[in-house]
């Protein structure tokens, strides 16, 4: 695979609660799984290793907040 990324990258990891060192390496294993596949998706191109921990980050984040959609867009309870 395309070399890992900078610690400039890594130290961007978006993560709830840095306190607890398992969600930071879990976080971390998941943005590294799908980097990762992204890379693989796209051919394996060497040299942007970086762009797709980035992309990864995204659509990992995009993954989470529409998991948890807010009270307003789950129509009016009455």
């Amino acid at each position: 695979m395309a070399r890992s990324p900078s610690a400039t990258a890594r130290r961007n990891i978006r993560v709830e609660d840095m306190s607890d060192p398992s969600t930071h390496y879990d976080q971390e294993r998941r943005i590294r799984e799908r980097a990762y596949h992204l890379w693989a998706l796209e051919g394996r191109q060497e040299g942007r290793a970086e762009e797709y921990w980035h992309r990864a980050i995204e659509q990992l984040d995009a993954d989470t907040h529409a998991a948890y959609p807010p009270v307003a867009s789950r129509g009016h309870r009455t």
